[in-house]
């Protein structure tokens, strides 16, 4: 999950790699530091905490065309200077920035150390440094491709040294991923296209097994040795995708971005209508979904799109636990992973065991040139734009879109929905943003509830059917962004053991709108308030049986099932963004997170 940026040219090395850090900081911001191959050798700069710290350091940093730099979310040892990349050998000839796990970090560091190597902090990333050192001597490619063979775990490296100035080195294994920007006269690298974004949006990926060599001429990518030639990514992102734009936060502003992001995912649909072959879809046994976190929620949405639209049976699945069940996958099934960053660690391991197994695989992803995007047979992009917040907002509504109008799209070509069926749910998705722009135009409404709840730290989030996931995504926005302990429930298992925690200090919110669920969520909310229980009900535009049973009613536009889960999602994350805004915290940055989670 930490960030790693590179860069040789002929700029100032250091606020290039720093600049690069601030757009990688939602990856980690427990420390960060740089390397800079300056004329006396080798400076390494660190601090704890934000990258800002780091900047604060500028006056220290010598001249220097190259360098490496880091943004570290900590897994081995706690947040500190000595903890904080880039680490380096016993000389100090050598600095390494890593994002990933070494396994085997242990027996290499009791190795290294019985060959007199001297270590300085906890992290398993200084074995890389000190492996480097031992096998030096000729070519540094050489003594990169030496050190990497008795490395075990999933990891990308960079890599500056003495004994190659003007020189960035960089190796991957497994799933953290690793970029190569491509410039006039200056050669960049990175986590991710942000990092990328403000110098070039000519990209190559670094794959599994890989090694990259980048001067200023350009980069040579290799693998065992033989070179491996790539055409580069057009990436269509900009700088100032990346800039909050006048918004306080960058969660605030990619909650008001979702109408437009609805409006770009829907007009980056394939040419031709069709994101799987028509014969493909009648063939079919099942689609089995994976994914992590709010990606998971939107697939539970898909489950009853696909299952109520095309007839088709749906498997969803938190990818960590599909991996260790020994599931059971054939040509007959399309295996869906769902994922913002398209790198998550879980969710790319899920995609190759599918593919081992011959499934079809097909990827929904924000991040074009993504490893989920090169691996799987099919893509459907969220055309999003960058989301820099940790707590996902536009991207999970877009994935809801994309999940709709592949279930319209199986459904017309297994013949089991009607042609002017699948006109009227295509017709009703593109009035989803003009609806989503008035709920957003009753922000303060959010806000003022925000501080009516003050103090309460126990919430339920209920629904039924479709509404439950939604219910789920309003419980982890909460959690995420406000530290307040937040469980959600389908309505009906309130009975089933949940109902002995209501009292009069929690705060339930119920999605009840206007559909075949709705009697039932009332008579549940019933139950709660004779709990003595508060409740705080999300409905539809109009419904007059809901205020009533109420503490506070919330309405949206009156909608079908198709669109109502997105239109709802937009007042559960503006309450959630407004209780963590009023408790002090950081909603871009919570504790402990990280936006990509590339390690298992």
């Amino acid at each position: 999950m930490c960030g790693i940026v590179g860069y040789v040219g002929s700029r100032n090395a250091f606020p290039v790699l720093t600049g690069g850090l601030r757009r990688l900081e939602y990856r980690g911001y427990d420390s960060a530091g740089v390397a800079l191959a300056a004329a006396g050798g080798l400076a390494v700069l660190r601090a704890v905490g934000a990258v800002a710290n780091l900047d604060a350091m500028a006056g220290e940093a010598p001249a220097a065309t190259s360098g490496i730099a880091h943004t570290r979310w900590a897994t081995h040892g706690k947040p500190s200077v000595a903890n904080a990349h880039p680490h380096r050998d016993c000389r100090g000839g050598i600095a390494v920035v890593h994002n990933g796990i070494i396994e085997n970090h242990a027996a290499l560091r009791d190795w290294l150390t019985s060959r007199g190597h001297r270590f300085t902090s906890e992290t398993d990333t200084e074995v890389i440094a000190h492996a480097l050192e031992e096998f030096s001597g000729g070519a540094f490619e050489g003594t990169l491709e030496k050190a990497t063979e008795v490395l075990r775990g999933d990891y990308a490296i960079a890599v500056v040294t003495d004994q190659a100035p003007g020189v960035v080195f960089a190796a991957r294994a497994g799933h953290p991923p690793l970029l190569v920007g491509l410039g006039e006269g200056e050669c960049f690298l990175a986590s991710d296209v942000l990092a990328l974004a403000p110098h070039t949006r000519d990209i190559v990926a670094v794959e599994s097994g890989e090694i990259a060599v980048l001067t200023r001429a350009g980069a040579e990518v290799t693998r065992g040795g033989e070179r491996v030639q790539r055409a580069p990514i057009q990436v269509p992102w900009t700088p100032a995708d990346a800039e909050r734009n006048g918004h306080a936060t960058f969660m605030h502003k990619e909650i008001h971005e979702q109408p437009s992001a609805i409006r770009r995912t829907l007009g980056a649909w394939p040419d031709g209508g069709a994101a799987v072959p028509e014969a493909r879809w009648r063939g079919l046994r099942r689609l089995v979904c994976i994914a992590c976190g709010t990606s998971h929620h939107a697939s539970l949405v898909g489950r009853w799109y696909a299952e109520r639209l095309a007839r088709l049976p749906v498997v969803v699945d938190v990818s960590s636990e599909f991996l260790f069940r020994e599931p059971l996958l054939g040509p007959d099934d399309l295996v869906v992973v769902v994922s913002q960053s398209g790198e998550t660690a879980d969710t790319l391991a899920a995609l190759q065991l599918a593919r081992a197994q011959g499934a079809q695989t097909l990827a929904v992803c924000n991040v074009p040139g993504s490893s989920m995007t090169r691996e799987a047979d099919g893509v459907l992009m969220t055309a999003t734009g960058p989301e820099i917040g940790v707590a996902s907002t536009k991207a999970f509504t877009a994935q809801l879109v994309v999940l709709l109008r592949l279930a319209v799209e199986a459904g017309r070509a297994r013949g089991v929905l009607a042609a002017a069926d699948a006109e009227a749910a295509l017709r009703e998705l593109a009035t989803m943003p003009a609806l989503m722009e008035r709920l957003l135009r009753e922000e303060d409404r959010y806000a003022g509830l925000a501080g009516r709840l003050d103090g309460v730290r126990d919430f339920f989030y209920i629904g039924r059917g479709l509404y439950y996931p939604i219910a789920l995504e309003g419980a982890l926005k909460l959690k995420e962004i406000a530290y307040v302990r937040a469980e959600a429930f389908p309505g009906g298992e309130l009975k089933h053991g949940p109902l002995a925690l209501v009292d009069d200090q929690t705060v339930t919110v119920a999605l009840a709108p206007a559909g075949p669920t709705h009697s039932r969520m009332l008579a549940t909310i019933q139950e709660v308030r004779a709990r003595g229980g508060r409740v705080v009900a999300l409905g539809s535009e109009g419904d007059d049986a809901l205020a009533p049973l109420a503490d506070v009613t919330l309405e949206a536009p009156a909608a079908s099932d198709s669109v109502m889960p997105a239109l709802l999602s937009i007042p559960l994350q503006l309450l959630a963004y407004h209780i963590a805004v009023r408790r002090g915290c950081n909603v871009d940055r919570p504790r402990n997170l990280a936006k990509s989670v590339t390690v298992e």
